[in-house]
């Protein structure tokens, strides 16, 4: 079993402990990569979002008071990784919901850890990592189902 994906996750983790003020302390994020439009992801409303992928390829989102509030990974990050890696190392998920990646697309959701992913047919569409929480208060205050899809 490769660990390239659980140690990869391990990493964007620790992101979570840093506030936007420290993080753009830390890594030197230049003004141009913080972009304060009020973002929504899911249920999370004006966020700031950071999109800097020198230093994290994803972007990161902040709340109003500064406080972490969201990391979205998609894309070339996640080419590597592997659903048999993840399962293998966390387990099942806590919840499977549906995906905004599409009609047959899964949404897995490992709350406590703090993190979910899309896939379908084995492929990681995409990756959101959060604070570490209940099953139930990530279904109801962070997660949005997507409306129907239409053909």
């Amino acid at each position: 079993m490769s660990t390239l994906s659980v140690e990869k996750i391990k990493e964007w983790l620790g992101f979570r402990t840093m506030d936007r003020d420290l993080f753009i302390k830390v890594f030197d994020i230049p003004e141009e990569a913080i972009i304060n439009t009020e973002f929504s992801i899911y249920q999370l409303k004006d966020l700031t979002m950071i999109h800097h992928p020198e230093v994290i390829e994803a972007q990161m989102y902040f709340h109003p008071s500064g406080s972490f509030a969201f990391i979205r990974v998609y894309q070339a990050p996640l080419e590597q990784f592997s659903v048999k890696d993840i399962t293998a190392y966390y387990g099942e998920p806590e919840s499977v919901e549906r995906s905004s990646a599409g009609k047959r697309a899964h949404y897995n959701v490992y709350a406590k850890e703090g993190f979910a992913f899309s896939t379908l047919e084995g492929e990681i569409h995409f990756m959101d990592l959060f604070p570490s929480t209940s099953t139930e208060d990530y279904i109801n205050n962070t997660y949005k189902a997507p409306g129907p899809f239409i053909r």
